[in-house]
């Protein structure tokens, strides 16, 4: 790879990482019975909120059973905050949007075959740009995006 290139990528990541794409997990189409939804409603949670916090956290487990660097840390910790919550309208950077979806989509990994629905129906809403709520661009320090 070229130094070109090299800085290409390298740009494409920071943009990746300021610009904070807006989600809402009760878009995606997730199958549940009468079942999940009673045993996924839980307090204040919603079932598709944890429902993607299920299939998530096992996709990211199976990924990463050996564990994970520094970066690909970062930008879990910015999953487990959002899904960690009550709400299932969040924003997320593009980047780590991009990250689990990649994850997700992996065609190695391996899941519960009990899964295997909601992985399909999450990885479609995140990598189909129709179903995003919103692109917000974040500002950064200098007022520039």
């Amino acid at each position: 790879m070229g130094e070109r290139s090299r800085r290409l990528v390298a740009q494409s990541k920071l943009l990746e990482a300021t610009v904070m794409v807006e989600l809402d997990l009760d878009r995606v189409e997730f199958l549940m019975t009468e079942g999940d939804v009673a045993n996924l409603s839980v307090g204040e949670q919603k079932p598709s909120l944890m429902a993607a916090r299920i299939v998530i956290t096992q996709a990211v487990n199976a990924d990463y059973g050996g564990g994970m660097d520094r970066r690909d840390g970062q930008l879990w910790a910015g999953w487990q905050e959002v899904l960690a919550g009550t709400e299932s309208r969040f924003s997320i950077t593009q980047g780590q949007v991009k990250w689990v979806s990649n994850v997700l989509a992996k065609e190695d990994l391996k899941l519960p075959p009990g899964l295997a629905q909601w992985r399909e129906a999450l990885v479609s809403y995140l990598e189909d740009t129709a179903h995003v709520v919103g692109v917000v661009p974040a500002v950064v320090n200098d007022g520039r995006v």
